[in-house]
Formats: structure tokens, sequence, C-alpha cells
């Protein structure tokens, strides 16, 4: 079983370097670090406010780049990039379900879609003059 996964691996490593994304969408944010579902009582969970915030900010960037999308039906990599301060010591780990799921019904059916996922952090250190809100942005790149 080992070998048929990084088989799958080694396909869409090699797809996402030979090839260009389908969609590539970039949010002039990053998704808020801490786990974004809270659960109440154990049966009930609702959205943060931070993550509710990042996810309209999102499906306003999906609009704007790809207003005529239709969302794909098939299995797919999505690659990840987030731009945060030098000085943050978020857990890249914390970023993609947020993403992921701020998508579902537009890029995809359903982000149980997604069958590869790469995710990078990219420390950045502004120019000077500059602050780190008008730099931070995540970047995602979908490949079929």
């Amino acid at each position: 079983m080992t070998s048929n996964l990084s088989n799958h691996a080694r396909y869409w490593a090699i797809k996402m370097l030979s090839s260009e994304p389908v969609l590539t969408i970039t949010i002039p944010d990053n998704p808020p670090s801490n786990n974004h579902y809270k659960g109440v009582n154990g049966k009930h969970w609702f959205v943060r406010p931070a993550a509710k915030k990042f996810i309209a900010l999102a499906q306003k960037a999906f609009y704007e780049t790809a207003p005529h999308w239709r969302p794909l039906a098939a299995p797919l990599a999505v690659y990840m990039s987030f731009w945060v301060s030098a000085k943050s010591s978020l857990d890249l780990d914390n970023y993609p379900k947020v993403l992921n799921d701020s998508f579902n019904g537009l890029i995809w059916h359903d982000d149980s879609q997604v069958t590869y996922s790469m995710s990078e952090k990219i420390l950045i250190t502004p120019p000077r003059g500059k602050l780190v809100r008008d730099i931070k942005q995540t970047i995602i790149s979908i490949y079929i």
C-alpha cells in the first residue's frame, strides 16, 4: 500500500511541476490559524467569526478571478502558499482546512475531491515603511 501512496504523490508532484494550474486565486489575507469550527454541547458546530470573515474574502477573490467557473467533478490537487510575517509562529497545518472549506460548491463540489495537497508557509519581512498586513496573502492553485 505504501508504494501506491508514493506513486500517487509522485504523479501529482510531476503534474504540478510540468503543467500550469487550471486556476490560481490570490486572497489578500491568511486564514485564521486556530480551528475554525467550535463544538457546542457535542452536537452543534458553528464557524468562528474570524473564519467567516476569511471565507467571505476567499469567495470574493474566487468570483473576481473566475466568474464563470463551474465546480470540478474530478479528483484534483491543490497547492497553497501562505505569505506570513517572518515573526509569525503560526502552524502551517492549521491553515488548509478553512481554505478548502471556503471553496466547496465553487471550485469543486466537495473538498473530499482533493486527493493531493501541498502547503507552503512563506516568511516575509516587509520593506521599510510597509506593514505586514499590506503584504500577507494566500495563493491557491488547482491542478487536474
